[in-house]
């Protein structure tokens, strides 16, 4: 009996400790391949708010992660370094004569203290994938995480997005 209550003790805390995140389409049709020789635009998007708390910093944290997937494949990708809203990234974009306009928004941003409260960290960003010279949308998915709960301190929301972040743009280029 004492083997069994340890075994599931411990399927229940390896269970606990798996991060779990997922992508899903806005838009019904496949999005179109990305040429390796573009260049990128990612605009900033406002830093995510849970209840009345602000985290400053987690816009610039996002377009970075997004930066550095991105860099794998593409040959130029920039940032913005101020918050625009969707029409003036795309006028930013083609000023800059890039191909692509990446335009992320935090749709919920919230890092708890999972390790004694055993409440997830959890994160929404929204990407829209944006042609500049066809003036179009190519993809829109939104990208939901939620840490394990038994984390043992030390995770924030933006650890569980480079995984889904390389997954959706790797599946941009094949």
């Amino acid at each position: 009996m004492n083997k069994f209550l340890v075994l599931l003790f411990g399927l229940v805390l390896v269970s606990g400790c798996a991060d779990s995140t997922k992508i899903m389409s806005q838009l019904n049709e496949q999005p179109s391949k990305l040429s390796r020789q573009s260049t990128a635009y990612i605009a900033l998007p406002n830093d995510g708010i849970y209840g009345s708390h602000l985290y400053p910093g987690s816009g610039a944290t996002v377009t970075k992660l997004l930066q550095s997937a991105l860099l794998k494949h593409l040959v130029q990708v920039d940032t913005a370094s101020t918050h625009e809203n969707f029409e003036s990234a795309k006028l930013s974009a083609q000023k800059g004569n890039y191909d692509y306009l990446v335009f992320p928004t935090i749709l919920h941003w919230e890092d708890r203290a999972t390790e004694w409260s055993a409440k997830a960290d959890k994160v929404q960003i929204k990407i829209i994938m944006f042609e500049v010279a066809k003036s179009k949308i190519i993809s829109s998915v939104t990208i939901d995480g939620k840490s394990g709960l038994a984390t043992f301190g030390g995770d924030h929301p933006q650890d569980l997005l480079p995984q889904p972040f390389a997954l959706y743009i790797n599946g941009m280029f094949k």
